[in-house]
């Protein structure tokens, strides 16, 4: 039996039509997904969503969805559609030229928070690999007194940084820089995060076609098992480190004790582990050799 004919020209019509292309393109979230897009297209809110559903729609207004539905068919995440993303409950802007932030790596955040080596006032933070700037920005917000620094080798994520920063209302406390790690950087910090990339490339078949397909390859793969960048980055962190301060980066599973290891090498010990909401290992936080944990 086919399934029933939907009046695409109202509200209800387009989303149930929307939703049933999408779940039969294996999308994951397809009702979801389609309120999103509808949301994005219409500038309605969820609730107005819900009190038009028999409402009819502009010729214009169903092509513009109709576009943006083509688009999730093919698994372009939602997130580069819509153009942003929240993070901390701030709204990011993102593109394919940065990763699109996870609810995972708020564990970052929260790592700083609690481990902040100094008084707030002139506490200085560096973020490497900075992306849409989710993880200095957030840190930026939450400590009023603080500047900080991003660094990231791709100059179209620079410019998406500056300007989540000066949404965020931190862009006077916030620079960023085009850069290679810590090669272009002067002077210490009291607080280094970092989210680098830590696929191995042998998972690279395994991975859902929206991220694969879609988010920078360079911000995802680090060698054939996911370690190169943190090898890169273990003797340059040190040097950047001032006394007290710490360094939370981010990794995979399976990879705090690796990351640990390769980390020690350049003089940096793990003051602690960090697991995510679904009990997932997802960063560290290292100091100096002697370090002891500070927590607030």
């Amino acid at each position: 039996m086919s399934a029933p004919a939907h009046d695409q020209s109202t509200v209800g019509g387009a989303l149930a039509a929307a939703a049933s292309r999408l779940r039969g393109a294996s999308v994951e979230s397809p009702r979801l997904d389609a309120r999103l897009l509808l949301r994005h297209a219409a500038g309605l809110r969820d609730e107005e969503i819900l009190a038009k559903r028999d409402e009819v729609l502009p010729a214009a207004l169903i092509r513009r969805f109709e576009t943006l539905v083509v688009r999730r068919e093919a698994h372009e995440p939602i997130a580069y559609i819509v153009g942003e993303k929240d993070f901390w409950s701030l709204p990011f802007e993102v593109s394919p030229a940065t990763l699109i932030p996870r609810p995972d790596s708020e564990t970052v955040v929260a790592a700083a928070l609690r481990h902040l080596p100094a008084p707030p006032p002139g506490l200085r933070i560096l973020d490497l690999g900075v992306g849409s700037g989710c993880l200095l920005i957030s840190i930026l917000h939450e400590i009023a007194s603080a500047t900080g620094l991003g660094v990231d080798n791709n100059s179209d994520a620079v410019v998406i940084a500056r300007r989540n920063a000066v949404r965020a209302d931190v862009g006077a406390r916030a620079q960023f820089i085009v850069g290679d790690w810590t090669q272009a950087i002067f002077g210490q910090f009291d607080i280094i995060v970092t989210n680098p990339p830590y696929v191995g490339e042998n998972e690279r078949a395994t991975m859902a076609t929206d991220v694969v397909a879609y988010e920078p390859a360079t911000a995802l793969f680090a060698g054939a098992q996911g370690d190169d960048a943190y090898t890169a980055l273990a003797l340059q962190l040190a040097p950047q480190l001032a006394s007290g301060g710490v360094v939370i980066a981010e990794f995979g599973r399976d990879q705090a004790s690796r990351v640990g290891q390769i980390f020690l090498t350049g003089g940096l010990v793990e003051l602690e582990r960090c697991t995510d909401l679904a009990g997932i290992e997802r960063c560290a936080v290292y100091g100096h050799a002697g370090s002891t944990p500070k927590r607030r």
